[in-house]
């Protein structure tokens, strides 16, 4: 009856195209624009609690400094410590996830609709992962490795 997949008459329907490759373009923005916004709100609130985390740890920064320590091996501290949290928060969510997938499935919450975890999906979960703890972990750890020792100890 039509010439495209599924998701291409889909996307055909809604943003009324004939074209169907323009059709999947023009459906694809609006969606990354929404994946973005939802990325970047988690991201932002990791920012803020690893800053406030960063800050509470001053005087310990300050006094690392004052027996040496160079600003790099503060700045890979902090970022190691946020990249392990981050990790071991990942996972949990990852093991909750596959919990909800199984017991969906198990219950036959949705009908015909059988759930199943892709390993591609996976693959760009622990990338995420990776770019949350890098990009939250970077600035504030960049910000209080530059700070005055002085300053940090008042």
């Amino acid at each position: 009856l039509h010439n495209a997949n599924f998701f291409e008459y889909f996307a055909q329907s809604i943003v009324q195209e004939q074209d169907a490759a323009k059709a999947k373009r023009l459906l694809y923005i609006p969606l990354i624009i929404l994946l973005l916004l939802f990325v970047a709100l988690p991201l932002i609130n990791l920012i803020n609690l690893n800053v406030s985390r960063v800050f509470e740890r001053k005087g310990e920064i300050a006094v690392r400094k004052a027996f040496g320590a160079n600003p790099s091996d503060i700045l890979m501290q902090f970022i190691f410590e946020n990249m392990v949290l981050t990790f071991i928060g990942g996972i949990i969510g990852a093991v909750l996830a596959i919990g909800l997938i199984n017991y969906i499935n198990n219950n036959d919450l949705l009908s015909k609709v059988s759930l199943s975890l892709s390993p591609m999906v996976f693959v760009y979960f622990i990338i995420l992962i990776f770019f949350f703890a890098l990009l939250s972990g970077v600035i504030p750890a960049y910000r209080m490795s530059r700070t005055n020792i002085a300053n940090s100890l008042r």
